[in-house]
């Protein structure tokens, strides 16, 4: 088959997850990215691509977001030179599908695109089904474009769904976990150092990603043990960086805080070597944003650490309290202080490797996305 992937921006370096699904597909299928903007091409290499235009007035794309964040106009997508280009690229490469990420740029590509005989699909990832679901002018653009008769959607976690259809509704969809690249992710040490004891967080520091959280409850779960030898290691970057830089200083633990900013994949996966447990204490934040299932979760288990997380969106469909670490509710320091604690305790976890390998291990992501591809391709 031939899939044609449409991200406005590829990629981010964040994004790791589209990157995954679109070169594990590459694998056993045909497939063609086009984008608006080519971002980090040394970061996510791929070589048939093309890139759209999509010329605007100065500043439009900046009052259309404002706007749409105040509830106050739906201004059109509509461009006819990116039309012509979407037009022109499905007609040379003659794809079996389509498949659109990110609900707001699906909207983007599906107001330039009307053709109802291929079959498109919108992936949503996180923010695109909860925070943006405020949005009145927002679910409005959206919701049309999910009742034509050859759009479907795709959610990574059955929680994001359910929340999704509070709002919109999604009468063709599917739940599909992301996949990772389990031979990048596998332990070459049989063990980490023993001491001292790391917990490891890699993410942006953005609210939704609960980094307060984490550094009061590390606070705590030192001031309760003295004596205990432990560091904590917060790898990324983002807005909120130097807040939390800031509060390791006031609450005097920055000696035994890293902050060794944004890390690559493979960085990644070196710093999980060394580690003992993972921590992502994922929050619902103030505008509404949530997870959608963080790759990161994914990648530490396959790693075989165990993991603090919270009741957090899709988070407690992949971490079982008690079997693959622990889940805390959204903000409680105090218990979340406790786990930390008993997690001490704890071995590596190769059954949370083999968890990962069984539901979202890259190749069977490929194969049942291909599958959902075909049964939706022989509908038509």
């Amino acid at each position: 088959m031939r899939i044609l992937h449409y991200v406005t921006n590829f990629l981010h370096l964040t994004e790791t997850f589209i990157y995954n699904e679109v070169i594990g597909l590459d694998k056993i299928q045909e497939v063609e990215v086009v984008c608006i903007n080519r971002l980090n091409p040394e970061r996510f290499p791929f070589g048939r691509l093309r890139q759209l235009r999509y010329p605007q007035i100065p500043g439009k794309g900046i009052l259309r977001l404002e706007l749409e964040k105040r509830d106050l106009a739906l201004i059109s997508y509509r461009n006819h030179i990116f039309s012509n280009d979407i037009n022109q690229a499905v007609r040379d490469f003659n794809p079996d599908i389509i498949h659109c990420h990110f609900g707001y740029e699906a909207a983007r590509f599906l107001e330039n695109f009307t053709r109802t005989d291929i079959p498109v699909f919108i992936s949503f990832h996180g923010n695109d089904a909860s925070e943006r679901l405020r949005s009145t002018v927002y679910c409005r653009r959206l919701a049309p474009l999910l009742t034509r008769p050859n759009v479907y959607a795709i959610f990574v976690s059955k929680f994001l769904h359910s929340q999704f259809i509070k709002k919109i509704a999604a009468p063709r969809y599917f739940i599909l976990y992301y996949g990772i690249n389990l031979n990048q992710f596998e332990r070459k040490k049989s063990a980490p150092p023993p001491q001292p004891f790391t917990f490891l967080q890699v993410s942006s520091f953005r609210e939704k990603k609960g980094h307060v959280y984490t550094v009061r409850a590390f606070k705590k779960m030192l001031d309760a043990h003295p004596d205990a030898r432990c560091k904590l290691i917060l790898a990324g970057d983002g807005p909120l960086l130097n807040d939390i830089k800031q509060l390791c200083q006031s609450l005097g633990i920055a000696h035994l805080v890293e902050f060794p900013g944004f890390v690559s994949s493979a960085q990644a996966r070196d710093l999980m070597e060394d580690a003992h447990a993972f921590l992502h204490h994922s929050i619902t934040a103030a505008n509404g944003d949530t997870e959608g299932m963080p790759n990161a979760i994914m990648e530490a288990m396959a790693m075989e650490l165990p993991v603090i997380s919270t009741y957090h969106s899709g988070i407690p469909e992949l971490v079982e309290d008690g079997v693959n670490g622990f889940l805390v509710q959204e903000k409680d320091v105090a218990h979340y202080a406790d786990r930390m604690s008993a997690i001490i305790s704890w071995p590596l976890l190769p059954a949370n490797r083999a968890k990962i390998m069984d539901i979202c291990e890259i190749g069977g992501h490929a194969r049942q996305l291909s599958q959902i591809y075909e049964t939706v391709n022989s509908e038509q």
